[in-house]
């Protein structure tokens, strides 16, 4: 979720001319990644909770220009984290999930 912030952040100074990294995404895609990861948590490899934490951070970046673009009032961005990143982290499980308890891993 952080590196899709930066990249949010790089992307912000290709359209706008400067660098623009806010405290308020970097924490918000951290939070998405998290809640995503949750419900598939016992399932997932190392590798598979990374690309949903990275597709997670892209969702949250997403739904958050989509309320910038309506102008819905959401002062917290609750929507993009806990909505729209644990309906992806949700769905996405199906293509990460493994048969073994933990991913296959040990404890």
């Amino acid at each position: 979720g952080a590196t899709v912030c930066i990249g949010d952040a790089y992307y912000t100074y290709r359209k706008r001319g400067h660098a623009q990294l806010r405290a308020g995404h970097l924490c918000n895609s951290i939070l998405g990644g998290l809640v995503a990861i949750t419900a598939g948590c016992a399932v997932v490899t190392y590798n598979g909770a990374i690309a949903i934490g990275v597709l997670a951070g892209l969702t949250y970046c997403g739904a958050n220009l989509m309320e910038e673009y309506f102008y819905l009032d959401d002062v917290v961005g609750a929507f993009p984290v806990h909505g729209a990143c644990g309906i992806m982290g949700t769905l996405v499980l199906g293509f990460f999930a493994t048969n073994e308890p933990f991913g296959g891993q040990p404890c």
